[in-house]
């Protein structure tokens, strides 16, 4: 499972406390008592135990792939929509089918992860479901469809652009480079002061540039991005649910291997 190399802007929740209380066990099962710990069961409980795990993240990997190759052919779409370079709907639909093909491996990966909690909870150690459930990834898939129909990207087409925001955008990226111009004016001339004074001016530029460049972003996008948005939340949704899963699952894995 390489959830960690493709992580999602989100936080670990609760893995730390996941991963002290496995460290606190020795085996799943085992007794604290040495005179009534059976090595030869601790060690078919720790290999039933790696077993479970490894075919649970396994399951969730395939998982992961799949939902986050429709996610990129979703995202493809929106931003064909948003250009008018190319149509969309191929793009939308392939997103569709992709999650359609994707409902096998979540009840593959429900069934694993839940053979490994079995595991776990006999030790007392708790682990969340997988809360993606084929049914969630039809109404996705449906979403995306919709989205691709010939109706929506006509609106889509007929939306008349008002980027009031445009003249801010213009504006701010002239103080930029008017700030940058003295800038490079005032190093060739050595004026320290006012190569300070330049470096303020960017600054401060800098940071309305910021804003200008997220509002006309999203004046832009919002007529071509908003029939796909749904669809492109919830499966960004699921995705991080996998993540969260694979993550634990992971957590649980590296317990098991520092007995």
């Amino acid at each position: 499972m390489r959830p960690t190399i493709r992580r999602l802007a989100r936080p670990a929740t609760a893995l730390g406390t996941l991963a002290i209380v496995l460290s606190g066990l020795f085996f799943v099962g085992r007794s604290p008592d040495p005179r009534l710990a059976d090595p030869a069961a601790d060690a078919a409980r720790s290999e039933a135990l790696r077993r479970a795990g490894s075919a649970a993240a396994a399951a969730l990997e395939r998982l992961y792939v799949a939902l986050e190759a429709a996610l990129a052919d979703g995202r493809a779409g929106t931003a064909a929509t948003v250009s008018g370079d190319a149509d969309p709907a191929p793009a939308l639909l392939h997103a569709a089918a992709g999650i359609d093909a994707s409902r096998v491996p979540a009840i593959a990966a429900v069934e694993a992860l839940d053979r490994l909690s079995g595991l776990l909870r006999a030790g007392g150690v708790v682990l969340q479901p997988l809360d993606v459930s084929p049914g969630q990834l039809a109404t996705i898939a449906g979403q995306f469809r919709g989205a691709a129909s010939p109706a929506e990207l006509a609106a889509i087409r007929a939306w008349k652009a008002d980027l009031v925001t445009l003249p801010l955008w213009i504006a701010t990226a002239g103080r930029l480079l008017t700030a940058l111009r003295a800038g490079s004016a005032a190093l060739i001339a050595g004026d320290a002061g006012a190569l300070a004074k330049a470096r303020l001016e960017f600054a401060a530029a800098a940071v309305e540039a910021r804003r200008a460049d997220l509002a006309l972003g999203i004046a832009i996008a919002e007529g071509g991005s908003s029939i796909a948005d749904p669809a492109l939340r919830g499966l960004a949704e699921a995705l991080g649910e996998v993540q969260r899963s694979g993550d634990a699952v992971a957590s649980v894995m590296r317990g098991v291997g520092e007995r």
